[in-house]
């Protein structure tokens, strides 16, 4: 998707849900100004940092605002950006996703004593990691890994 196009995504995604760009300015942390540029497409593509200040702000699917972005092909889920992504991640974190997709591989959910990681994400008991609650942000962060882990299996 180009930039014009983002930016028109953007903006009717913001209006349909009611919000003022100074609303969302306020809401997302990123400046009104940057967000008008955005829209108008004067603007180059947006960080996947701004894009999920933004996702968040909006309450809409960080991967599908990354895609309109341009940050994610629908098709390839590991594109180039998607191994950016990766690298960014601490190297603790990343071993985390890869033991879980590893886990999922080898070893179906059979007991009843399991329970879906989505489940525990979403549910309203505090989720720890290494000793330190995860923010709800934190949580739909990892939501979000394990989709572009697991594309076929939503």
């Amino acid at each position: 998707m180009d930039t014009t196009e983002f930016g028109a995504y953007l903006e009717r995604t913001r209006t349909m849900k009611g919000i003022s760009m100074r609303h969302l300015a306020k809401k997302s942390g990123v400046s009104q100004s940057y967000i008008s540029q955005l829209e108008k497409g004067s603007r180059g593509v947006p960080t996947t940092e701004i894009v999920r200040k933004l996702a968040d702000a909006l309450e809409i699917d960080f991967m599908l605002l990354s895609e309109k972005a341009g940050h994610l092909n629908k098709n390839d889920w590991f594109s180039d950006r998607f191994a950016k992504i990766l690298e960014e991640l601490p190297p603790e974190e990343l071993l985390e996703f890869y033991f879980i997709a590893q886990q999922k591989q080898n070893n179906p959910i059979t007991s009843s004593n399991d329970v879906d990681l989505v489940n525990i994400l979403n549910s309203a008991a505090t989720v720890f990691y290494q000793g330190k609650a995860l923010a709800p942000t934190d949580r739909q962060r990892i939501l979000d890994m394990l989709h572009l882990l697991f594309p076929g299996d939503r």
